[in-house]
């Protein structure tokens, strides 16, 4: 069973990291986006879902237990469930292995909507009217709208997109 789980798990990675990539760069469908995390980095995020990072803390092994209440399956099929659990559990890991907080796409929302003159007291102040219950810091905020692609990824796209010319 886990072995299916780590090959569903290794199918919806990339998907989930461009999903979460266009999120952040704010990068259209019909866009070409680029990558914020490179093949051997989102191997340690399936890594790291799937087995955990050090001990029985496997999130999939914890989602499996859950399933094995029947109060969680009574009304969500359990493959739905499963597969559900896998693509939130692998942006989770993806937003960590890119540093971005998990007030990250509201602040940036904010932020797209006030437009590119916005500074960040005027996106924090914003932020904070909107989610009063959830008080941004100013540290949260700057990692919020500088995440960026990983230095390997960034390296490996010029390589390939240089090989291409």
């Amino acid at each position: 069973m886990l072995t299916h789980l780590e090959r569903f798990a290794h199918e919806c990675v990339h998907h989930v990291a461009d999903s979460i990539c266009r999120e952040i760069t704010g990068v259209e469908d019909h866009e070409a986006a680029g990558r914020l995390l490179d093949d051997q980095q989102l191997d340690l995020v399936v890594t790291h879902v799937v087995y955990g990072s050090s001990g029985p803390d496997s999130r999939i092994l914890r989602s499996l237990d859950r399933c094995l209440d029947p109060a969680t399956t009574r009304n969500v099929d359990p493959i739905r469930y499963l597969s559900t659990q896998i693509r939130r559990d692998l942006a989770d890991q993806v937003r960590v292995a890119v540093g971005d907080p998990q007030v990250g796409p509201r602040v940036r929302r904010v932020a797209r909507s006030l437009g590119i003159g916005a500074g960040l007291e005027q996106i924090i102040s914003r932020y904070n009217d909107l989610h009063p219950s959830d008080r941004v810091s100013t540290t949260r905020a700057i990692r919020a709208l500088t995440v960026a692609p990983s230095l390997e990824s960034t390296a490996v796209r010029t390589v390939f997109e240089a090989r291409d010319v």
